[in-house]
């Protein structure tokens, strides 16, 4: 007989997940980040099981090397591919990098900025992942976290 879980004893993290589909400004995921940390502060503000969880949020932003146009009829993003997108030449691309940095660091920075919450943006990577539809691509992983309060 499978014995069903229904007990949570305790909660050691609280993991918020976000990724963005080619390199270019946006504003929907710092909306989310101040969103995502306020509800995982009311996470262990309300619940005993929570109220010791390492807050940590995760965000990936792909890229790649260059406008994917030979497929605009079967590529769901191919409609996002504007003047603002930033393409990668490879992993050491500075001005790629730059961007993403850039992109990044309004998450700590006007009304995004969360007041009491101290964060480091660190410097971005960008890993080959292989290619799609002959167009090389690229992940940026930011990891934010264990997410430290001013007293």
């Amino acid at each position: 007989m499978k014995e069903d879980k229904v007990n949570v004893n305790n909660v050691f993290a609280l993991i918020e997940f976000k990724a963005q589909s080619i390199a270019r400004r946006e504003k929907w995921y710092c909306d989310e980040f101040t969103r995502d940390v306020e509800k995982m502060r009311e996470f262990k503000r309300k619940s005993n099981v929570c109220e010791d969880a390492d807050l940590y949020f995760v965000f990936l932003e792909t890229g790649q090397a260059q406008k994917a146009d030979k497929y605009n009829s079967v590529l769901g993003f191919s409609q996002y591919q504007t003047s603002n997108c930033v393409y990668c030449k490879g992993a050491q691309d500075k001005q790629y990098l730059d961007a993403i940095k850039a992109h990044w660091a309004e998450l700590n920075t006007g009304k995004y900025k969360v007041e009491d919450l101290s964060i480091s943006i660190s410097n971005p990577i960008a890993l080959y992942i292989g290619e799609a539809f002959g167009y090389k691509q690229y992940v940026s992983p930011l990891l934010l976290g264990p997410l430290e309060f001013k007293k």
